[in-house]
């Protein structure tokens, strides 16, 4: 019975239509700012990408007790850019 249900499930699943996505991969992803608050680390992100600024999140944090870190990661070329933002909205 479990197999036949996973059998029907995947046959579904192979019919719905996929839309993928395809973004290049840059690793030369650099960490400019980190915050236990999650809100602090969006602010940041929202400022940089309403400057132009491609900024990504990584949530560090616990997901049950909330402790850790949420960083905020730019590219290389855009480093010393995104420290001047940050540093001029007292972020």
């Amino acid at each position: 019975m479990i197999q036949n249900i996973n059998n029907r499930y995947l046959t579904f699943v192979n019919h719905l239509p996929l839309k993928i996505n395809h973004y290049k991969v840059e690793s030369d992803w650099i960490k400019i700012y980190s915050s236990s608050a999650i809100f602090k680390a969006e602010m940041v992100k929202l400022v940089l990408h309403k400057n132009g600024i491609k900024a990504v999140l990584i949530n560090k944090q616990d997901s049950n007790y909330l402790f850790g870190e949420v960083e905020v990661y730019v590219l290389s070329k855009d480093v010393i850019e995104s420290k001047k933002i940050i540093k001029d909205n007292d972020l």
